[in-house]
């Protein structure tokens, strides 16, 4: 006979792309977690936790190999789900660059991540990287608020909570991230072509250590958030320069003396 311990939380995941196929691959490592993938028309779901694919579109299919693999399953023949996979690339329709700043993300017992809570523009490199931390962070407080829940309604209560906690905190991060992509065309479209940008970019390599980081390796080489991340970048950039006009200044200075020397020499 089962009881309340054995009741299961389904959650179900629309659209099942990477960024969700991610997610179930996380959230299925939970216990007390039953994932369900649905197909974007909702006219089909997949129970992630039977294995049962057998008659599912292909678009299914290859979505959930990622999924399958983290569990040590057999992943489906991805080229044989795509025999033409060049001329559906190439009669793909070109969309128009969009940004989305969805609020809020969480509504009643529905919550979305990735690009549908926030698609950036791609100039910053960090669509799917935003997305694919999404699922990871979620992840992580989810897990951890698990650990403590042993009934269903205590399961159905730490999740929405952990819903409404990662929302606000990734949310300002999120928010950073899409000025930083703006901000970033207009760098490429304005400034590659100036001298000042590219000398300013060499002696900032020259003087000042890799420890002190650039926005950019903040947000690629390390696990903080983008708005921590542009506050440490904006530190490190009046480092930067204190460190160039006390050098000028050095130099100014050097210069001005060997000059003065020079001069009374010649007297």
């Amino acid at each position: 006979m089962s009881t309340d311990e054995d009741i299961p939380v389904r959650v179900g995941i629309v659209g099942a792309g990477l960024t969700g196929t991610m997610l179930a691959a996380f959230l299925d490592r939970i216990p007390g977690i039953q994932i369900i993938l649905f197909e974007r028309s909702m006219d089909l779901a997949t129970d992630l936790s039977s294995n049962a694919f057998g008659n599912a579109p292909s678009a299914i299919k290859r979505s959930i190999n990622m999924a399958l693999s983290l569990r040590g399953i057999k992943a489906l023949d991805e080229l044989a789900l795509t025999p033409e996979v060049l001329k559906d690339f190439q009669n793909n329709p070109v969309g128009s660059l969009v940004q989305i700043r969805a609020d809020p993300w969480k509504i009643k017992r529905f919550l979305i991540i990735g690009d549908a809570a926030h698609a950036v523009v791609p100039f910053y490199g960090q669509g799917m990287n935003s997305a694919f931390e999404d699922a990871l962070q979620f992840y992580l407080l989810l897990r951890d608020r698990f650990r403590s829940v042993f009934t269903l309604q205590q399961r159905i209560k730490a999740f929405d909570d952990t819903c409404k906690i990662f929302y606000l905190g990734r949310k300002p991060a999120i928010d950073v991230l899409s000025d930083i992509s703006e901000n970033q065309f207009r760098d490429m479209s304005h400034n590659t072509n100036s001298w000042w940008y590219l000398l300013h970019h060499r002696l900032r390599h020259w003087l000042m250590p890799a420890s002190l980081k650039t926005m950019y390796r903040f947000v690629a080489f390390s696990n903080e958030p983008y708005h921590k991340a542009l506050k440490l970048a904006k530190r490190n950039d009046l480092i930067f320069k204190g460190v160039l006009f006390t050098t000028v200044s050095a130099i100014g200075l050097f210069g001005y003396q060997a000059f003065i020397h020079f001069f009374n020499k010649k007297k």
